[in-house]
């Protein structure tokens, strides 16, 4: 049981009340407010009653020596019974009967009991707090074993993605290989425009293509026997009167569903005006095969972004663990990837690296889930294997995201972070424009936030002690042409004023593709 903030205000509550405050556990005394050397008796006495309490579970009051009332609750963590809090006066009134000490009512059972109550509610609540923050890190330290398992199958699941290349030249394949005068592929639910592809369309007699595709399967029967077998085939439009309508030219049509299990995707399908040939089962099947291979690609398309979003969405989680451990620059990676933003703005970075900014800047301490909790909050600077302990998470961050495809173009920046402008820096030492533009960008911003944040061993520097900071390194440390465009951001955001967030006033007047 670690007593660790709550001793100031035990001391405090000590001095006000004369009442000696003490923790017990099954072990013996853990923490008093009474610096003296209690006797042996004493001693004795009171680790009798304490394991009292913690046997009892509930509060108990006694009599110390025979003239002291002294008071205890138990202490709970995780729903089991860890300790006891006791309480009792430091400096006894001496010589009076208990039935003396209880008619004057020197010390009220009923507050104690609710004084003490209060107090290890408090301890209680934060150690349960402590342990879930320490469970939820462990947990997802954990997964990132799942990580490594993602990377191996990421690349073929990646290299199966349906692009729109990919759509039209397999629709292209169709119309040449089957003799046809159209293919199409339409997947409305997606949100997706319908792909329609012929060699001579406009000889066909049709108006408008897309009007006439969407004719097509808007008059497939919807108890028609075949759809049971995902496909639908009309030999002669002339048969059929919905058919007919669609045209003046007679055509044969036939497709197939896009379908995966109980997932259905949209329409692969052909049409042909030339009645010299016939679709042939053989056809067919190809048709219903190619469709059934286009829905496990979409299908494993949509499972790997769902497994992307959830791995970012858990490296997010990680970030907020990280800055809950370190208690001093909670908020940093948000306030680095806000001023991050704004240098892409003045420097009219591209809306796509302008994405992977964004992603590097939120990440860029992701590799600190490995530091310790005591290295991260010492109070202190760091000695040399602490520091090079520190210095290993620009590495460790980057293999943690190397795997994921969505962060490709975002890894560089969070990997050389801490290199030097004039090549002093870490992990590999690079010099100048070596280092990756986003890893410059980022240096000057963690600079400056590390600056101005407090830390356990040193107050946070106000802007300008920051910026001045920044300014003396630049060429040494930072790259001078970003430690410029840094300097106008600060003017920038300075001449906003006294605004709840200037920062995210200067962002909204400069939307121009920022990233949300």
């Amino acid at each position: 049981m670690d007593v660790g903030n709550f001793k100031d205000l035990f001391y405090s509550m000590s001095r006000i009340s004369q009442l000696t405050i003490q923790l017990w556990n099954r072990g013996g005394l853990v923490f008093s407010t009474d610096s003296n050397k209690m006797s042996e008796t004493l001693s004795c006495e009171i680790g009798v009653f304490s394991t009292s309490v913690i046997r009892s579970a509930e509060f108990r009051h006694t009599y110390l020596n025979s003239q002291e009332h002294i008071f205890g609750v138990p202490i709970m963590i995780e729903d089991e019974i860890a300790g006891a809090l006791l309480a009792y006066r430091t400096n006894p009134v001496r010589g009076l009967t208990l039935n003396e000490l209880d008619s004057q009512k020197i010390i009220n059972t009923k507050d104690m009991e609710t004084f003490l109550a209060s107090l290890s509610n408090a301890m209680e609540d934060k150690w349960g707090t402590e342990k879930e923050m320490e469970n939820i890190t462990e947990e997802l330290s954990l997964c990132f074993e799942d990580l490594y398992l993602y990377s191996m199958v990421g690349t073929q699941i990646k290299s199966l993605r349906l692009s729109g290349s990919m759509q039209k030249n397999l629709a292209k394949d169709i119309l040449t290989s089957m003799r046809v005068d159209l293919a199409f592929l339409v997947m409305p639910e997606r949100g997706e425009e319908p792909l329609i592809v012929g060699d001579q369309i406009d000889e066909l007699g049709i108006p408008d293509v897309e009007v006439f595709v969407d004719g097509l399967l808007a008059a497939i029967p919807l108890d028609a026997p075949v759809l049971e077998e995902n496909y639908f085939l009309v030999y002669d439009s002339r048969d059929l009167v919905e058919y007919a309508k669609l045209s003046a030219s007679p055509f044969r049509f036939l497709t197939v569903k896009i379908k995966y299990e109980d997932n259905f995707y949209g329409w692969l399908g052909i049409v042909s005006f030339n009645f010299n040939e016939t679709f042939r089962r053989g056809e067919l099947r190809l048709m219903i095969s190619m469709a059934e291979q286009l829905a496990v690609v979409i299908t494993n398309g949509d499972l790997y972004d769902d497994l992307e979003n959830f791995i970012i969405n858990m490296i997010k989680s990680l970030v907020n663990a990280i800055e809950a451990k370190d208690l001093y620059t909670r908020g940093h990676s948000e306030r680095v990837s806000s001023l991050c933003m704004l240098m892409a703005c003045c420097i009219d970075m591209k809306k796509e690296d302008k994405e992977n900014l964004q992603w590097a800047s939120i990440l860029h301490d992701v590799g600190k889930i490995g530091v310790p909790e005591a290295i991260l909050n010492k109070q202190g600077p760091l000695d040399d294997e602490e520091y090079k302990i520190i210095k290993e998470h620009p590495e460790r961050g980057y293999k943690i995201l190397q795997p994921i495809g969505h962060l490709k173009g975002a890894v560089e920046g969070i990997r050389y972070h801490h290199e030097s402008y004039d090549g002093s820096g870490y992990p590999c030492g690079l010099k100048g424009e070596e280092i990756p533009l986003f890893a410059r960008i980022i240096a000057v911003v963690d600079t400056y936030d590390a600056i101005t944040s407090k830390r356990p061993y040193r107050d946070a520097g106000a802007a300008q002690k920051g910026l001045r900071i920044v300014n003396e390194i630049a060429g040494k440390q930072l790259d001078p042409h970003l430690v410029s465009v840094f300097n106008e951001i600060c003017n920038e955001i300075s001449e906003i004023g006294e605004t709840e967030n200037p920062v995210l006033g200067l962002m909204a007047e400069k939307q121009e593709n920022v990233v949300s």
